[in-house]
């Protein structure tokens, strides 16, 4: 299936965002008003010289609070071009996405089902795509948590056109949930790496909600808001 689609040269980051969307789309669904996404940025073992140049990203790990991988959201997973999220615009191809720029994908997911609590643990890759599963009950006090980790970016998509300064990488994170941010329905969202840490709202706060102008307009008893 990762052989059906391609994944430009100029999109590296378009895995991290579909993994982000997912994350906004599970606290959605959990209803929560504390939704909480962290975006952690693993750079290569290089040497740096200079504490203004970034090494190349290796690993995206992405940690969200939201309903996780439930039964239905596990077998939506599993199934390709899935239409569980077709009325929110999804494809449900955004996992193929993950290994056409990423080695391998870990997942864990602490999820809830009746009145018990219980952590999904697998593995995805191009190979064996969904393998090593585990669920196991665990404590009704265990935060929900699902984590994704991208792994192993590939030399094609990070040597070329992919961003590597944090502050760059919000940014574009920003202009890919921006919607969100416009209509107040975005969770908190902080970037890290080993060296700083930057919050998408203040980001959004600060600089651009103060220029952005909404206006509704009815094309054929249709509304329309245009940003």
């Amino acid at each position: 299936l990762v052989r059906l689609h391609v994944l430009p040269i100029t999109e590296p980051l378009l895995p991290m965002y579909e993994a982000i969307i997912n994350a906004i789309q599970s606290i959605e669904e959990s209803k929560k008003v504390d939704g909480k996404i962290h975006v952690i940025i693993e750079r290569a073992n290089m040497l740096n010289f200079d504490e203004q140049w970034e090494s190349d990203i290796e690993n995206i790990i992405i940690k969200d609070n939201g309903i996780g991988f439930t039964d239905k959201n596990f077998e939506s997973f599993n199934t390709y071009a899935t239409e569980s999220k077709i009325e929110k615009g999804c494809k449900g191809v955004g996992r193929i996405m993950w290994l056409k720029a990423f080695n391998n994908v870990n997942i864990t997911s602490v999820y809830q089902k009746n009145d018990k609590k219980y952590m999904r643990s697998f593995k995805f890759d191009s190979e064996k795509e969904v393998f090593d599963q585990n669920n196991i009950e665990v404590e009704m006090n265990t935060p929900f948590e699902t984590v994704i980790s991208l792994n192993k970016m590939s030399n094609k998509y990070k040597k070329n056109n992919c961003p590597k300064k944090l502050e760059t990488i919000a940014r574009e994170i920003l202009n890919h949930c921006f919607a969100y941010y416009v209509f107040n329905k975005a969770p908190e969202i902080i970037i890290s790496d080993e060296s700083e840490t930057i919050s998408l709202s203040e980001i959004y706060n600060k600089h651009i909600k103060k220029d952005v102008v909404t206006k509704e307009l009815i094309i054929k008893n249709i509304k329309f808001i245009i940003i």
